[in-house]
């Protein structure tokens, strides 16, 4: 097995909540099933994390994981003002935006 692939899985597990929001949002979007199976968009994730520090990524993580399982579904699939209204509810909601930047970037 790649080394690379089992340090980007191991990344992205260490963030439970932003796992699960990401894969909401990448079955929503088509990336999974169209481009990616679920396994290669989790590997492909790690990457997409290391411009965006431990200490976001940990509030971003306990946000997700704080979060009812609606306004899980209503951020990966929600309308947009639905989206905004849960984003407003994030700490610091301006890392809430970062979600669109990991998780919708090819």
């Amino acid at each position: 097995m790649d080394k690379t692939l089992v340090d980007t899985t191991i990344e992205i597990d260490r963030w439970p909540g932003l796992k699960a929001v990401g894969l909401l949002i990448a079955y929503d979007n088509g990336m999974i099933g169209r481009h990616y199976t679920e396994e290669e968009w989790l590997n492909d994730l790690g990457p997409r994390l290391h411009h965006v520090s431990d200490f976001d990524l940990g509030v971003l993580d306990a946000w997700c994981l704080a979060l009812s399982d609606a306004d899980r579904e209503t951020l990966a699939s929600g309308e947009f003002e639905a989206m905004e209204q849960v984003e407003a509810t994030c700490p610091r909601p301006e890392l809430a935006t970062l979600l669109d930047t990991i998780f919708e970037v090819v």
